[in-house]
């Protein structure tokens, strides 16, 4: 039988989760932060030196997406959409010299997609360069790539986003 090799990030990840039948959620709401430290390594590209992979960087995404709603809901209190949205402005901006951002970008936004986050969070959620969340996902929507177009457009869809980031009130309440 040949033994598997796990990574640096697999083996700390297996420290924060629980194996439910190939998900692996975090135990629990401590496990947070360790978990976005993690996750903050894998963006910077393993500047500790430890390696990081695509693979390992979409295992912490899962690990998250797999969780229960009161842990999505510490990693949003704890700030985690903010480096969910540099990570997809980093890998948009490098798109051109590596294959290997769609993979990321579409676990990415299946995290967004299971977050407990408001319409108003999207707005607020701003990166370096200024730009919101909201704008970020409007400008997905004619990626080439059909999986990450159609996740962008049921993003869009789920929180009512257009160009300029909110909906106008028109007379009586009514948007339009």
């Amino acid at each position: 039988q040949q033994k598997v090799l796990k990574s640096e990030v697999e083996e700390q990840l297996e420290e924060y989760t629980t194996d439910m039948g190939g998900n692996w959620p975090l135990k629990d709401a401590k496990m947070v932060v360790p978990a976005m430290r993690l996750f903050k390594e894998a963006m910077a590209g393993g500047t500790s030196g430890m390696a990081i992979s695509v693979r390992d960087t979409t295992m912490i995404l899962d690990s998250f997406k797999a969780s229960k709603l009161s842990i999505k809901l510490e990693f949003v209190q704890k700030n985690g959409v903010t480096p969910l949205h540099q990570l997809m402005s980093k890998l948009l901006e490098d798109r051109d010299k590596s294959f290997d951002y769609i993979p990321v970008i579409r676990k990415t936004m299946k995290l967004l997609e299971s977050l407990p986050i408001s319409k108003k969070e999207l707005i607020a959620t701003h990166n370096a360069g200024g730009q919101s969340l909201a704008t970020a996902l409007l400008e997905l929507k004619g990626h080439p790539d059909r999986g990450v177009k159609g996740m962008a457009n049921d993003l869009i869809r789920k929180y009512e986003l257009e160009e300029g980031g909110e909906r106008q009130a028109g007379p009586g309440g009514r948007t339009f």
